[in-house]
């Protein structure tokens, strides 16, 4: 809705600030060097001026869109702050409430400025927002996430008004509300992840780790589904940072042991296993990086490792802040920690190793298990960057892209591996936990197998339709510990004989170790099947 619409247009005055404004703008049409743009913002400045009283400007989708061509960023700076100066004198004249309308019509400019434009440039940008958006308030909410993405390039640290920055989100963030702001930010998150570094950064420097979650739940937002699809897409950003901040995050403001408090609620609503069990799905991610400071984060919070500090007072009455873990400072006296420590055989003294131990097993060992079948399960459905796995064939191209895709699933299929492989390298949490996985662990194994055989089968029999026209990593059905009734008679005989191929095909390329392998196979035949069925008995659920 134009600013026309609110004025008679039969107005003497309405068609002579209108013809003045027509006749300015036709100065941008000439224009063929940035000095031309100048004047021609500096004509219509002049205008706008002359015409302050009438609280309105006319012509105002147009005049918009030519502001917004002068912030281009090949344009130098004194074009750029020369269009500043004619925002200043717009929003000046058309009032606040005005204002709130024509938001949209203005910002679509002036928002992404911030990131791209020179230092001489940053404080006339800053003034504006301060001096005209901050007052509108609540008003702000339709064009708010345009606003917040400008405004975050902003908050580098280091940079010369990086402090101006966060001291600007701090007020927009009371201007706002504090939950809505922290809704658009995570939502933003998700959808720019150019921005994610500094999203995070601030939001990990703004919670205060001196006072309860319960005082600063609005840094969750307005909708938790929103707040975890944002921590999943962070833990997939092929930033080492961000993935760091978003660990630290974990660690400060979503300690596992959430989801037992039926009384802590997470935004709309309270933290449900299933939903804490995505989450660390996409967490287990990191372990692909084989980061060690990555791996210590999270760790750290599936251990409750992360140190706290609680108040104590001292026969004198003196307060002490001491630092202990958030498994200690959770269980505490708890009678769970003393069950636990009387059910352990070689109980320690070490109260931290014993309390984390023992949050490890109340609250985190079946969300891990979970996460890890997930996994299992579909390993597609990580939030990751596509890997590159890129192999180099002059020519042949169809032969090329075969290979590259194939390469790519290989890629795919060894995450739950690789994930368990990250896990066992802790005795505490992989030791735990791989007994209730080894069933789903098999299946997956044999159906990579199964596939790796279609593979091969398809490649020497030249059959192109198989191998290029469909998803075989898609094709073989995972079993699970609950369709016993789904199982083959002969999966142990077909896991057998994967072993035996597997092994004779990497022993192929030493002249003796295949007739020494095929000596031992018939010397510990019976040792092998029974070990198998061992094995197979914990997937069909076998005593």
């Amino acid at each position: 809705m134009s600013s026309e619409d609110f004025y008679n247009s039969n107005d003497s005055k309405f068609k002579s600030f209108t013809a003045q404004i027509d006749k300015s703008l036709k100065g941008f049409e000439y224009s063929t060097e940035w000095a031309d743009l100048i004047s021609a913002l500096g004509r219509l400045i002049k205008v706008i001026q002359s015409n302050a009283k009438t609280g309105y400007v006319p012509r105002s989708f147009l005049i918009g869109k030519r502001i917004a061509q002068c912030l281009h960023p090949a344009l130098p700076p004194g074009v750029h702050c020369k269009a500043l100066e004619c925002y200043d004198a717009i929003f000046r004249t058309i009032g606040l409430e005005r204002l709130a309308l024509d938001l949209p019509i203005y910002g679509s400019g002036l928002f992404a400025l911030l990131g791209l434009s020179a230092m001489t440039v940053k404080p006339p940008l800053f003034d504006i927002f301060e001096e005209h958006l901050l007052p509108l308030g609540t008003s702000l909410h339709p064009a708010f996430m345009g606003l917040l993405q400008g405004i975050l390039p902003g908050l580098e640290q280091g940079a010369e008004f990086s402090e101006r920055g966060n001291r600007m989100m701090e007020m927009f963030c009371a201007a706002v509300g504090p939950k809505f702001f922290y809704t658009c930010l995570w939502k933003l998150l998700i959808d720019v992840p150019s921005v994610r570094h500094f999203g995070i950064s601030f939001v990990i420097n703004r919670f205060n780790k001196r006072k309860s979650i319960m005082e600063q739940d609005f840094i969750y937002g307005l909708d938790r589904h929103i707040l975890l699809e944002s921590l999943c897409c962070l833990f997939g950003d092929s930033v080492l940072l961000v993935q760091r901040d978003a660990l630290d995050f974990l660690q400060i403001a979503l300690p596992i042991h959430l989801h037992a408090s039926s009384s802590m609620t997470i935004a709309d609503g309270p933290l449900s296993a299933a939903e804490l069990s995505a989450l660390c799905s996409c967490a287990l991610s990191i372990l692909l990086q084989r980061d060690a400071s990555l791996n210590r984060r999270l760790f750290a919070w599936l251990r409750g490792s992360q140190l706290v500090e609680i108040v104590r007072s001292d026969c004198s009455s003196v307060t002490i802040n001491q630092p202990v873990s958030l498994a200690l400072s959770v269980l505490g006296d708890s009678p769970k920690l003393a069950e636990y420590i009387a059910s352990q055989p070689h109980p320690s003294v070490e109260n931290n190793q014993v309390a984390q131990n023992c949050y490890f097993s109340l609250y985190s060992r079946d969300i891990l298990i979970d996460a890890v079948r997930r996994i299992i399960r579909s390993p597609t459905s990580l939030s990751l960057q596509n890997p590159s796995n890129q192999i180099w064939i002059p020519g042949h191209s169809t032969v090329k892209s075969l290979l590259n895709n194939m390469a790519t699933e290989r890629n795919i299929a060894e995450r739950p591996f690789r994930i368990v492989t990250g896990l066992l390298d802790r005795s505490d949490l992989g030791g735990s936990i791989i007994e209730c996985l080894l069933p789903e662990i098999l299946w997956y194994t044999y159906a990579q197998f199964h596939v790796l055989q279609q593979r091969s089968d398809a490649w020497f029999s030249n059959d192109a339709a198989t191998l290029i026209g469909s998803d075989m990593l898609c094709q073989f059905k995972m079993r699970t510990v609950n369709d016993a009734t789904e199982c083959e008679q002969s999966a142990v005989e077909n896991i057998s004989n994967m072993i035996m191929d597997h092994v004779r095909a990497k022993d192929s390329t030493k002249p003796l170790s295949l007739r020494k392998f095929v000596n031992t196979v018939r010397v510990h035949t019976c040792c092998v099947h029974e070990c198998t069925l061992l094995a197979w008995g914990l997937v069909v659920g076998l005593n």
